[in-house]
């Protein structure tokens, strides 16, 4: 019993592999590039109309962060940073006197 599972598996496996490799070639070969770099021919865009609307959403975005969060939020941000960086191995036993040991060669 356990060879007829056996030859059952590996030719489901062995038939299964195959059609996922003749898929993958079949879409390999027939795959045609969008944009064919020998037919671009390159062009600029006018961002004399982008410009106000980019300057719109940098104003409202400012505006939103300091009304919304003061300074206070910011330093602790930078405190909280300041201490998972202490916690980190590298700079929690560091010597830093005179009998600190140079790595270099």
């Amino acid at each position: 019993m356990s060879l007829l599972l056996l030859t059952i598996e590996l030719t489901g496996l062995i038939l299964g592999g195959s059609y996922l490799f003749f898929k993958h070639r079949q879409r390999v070969c027939s795959w045609v590039p969008q944009d064919d770099p020998r037919k671009w021919t390159g062009h600029g865009i006018e961002v004399a109309e982008l410009k106000p609307q980019v300057e719109q959403v940098r104003r409202d975005y400012l505006a939103a962060r300091q009304t919304a969060r003061g300074v206070w939020f910011h330093r602790s941000l930078l405190g909280l940073a300041r201490c998972a960086v202490m916690q980190l191995g590298f700079f929690r036993h560091r010597d830093t006197g005179e009998n600190a040991r140079d790595y270099g060669p």
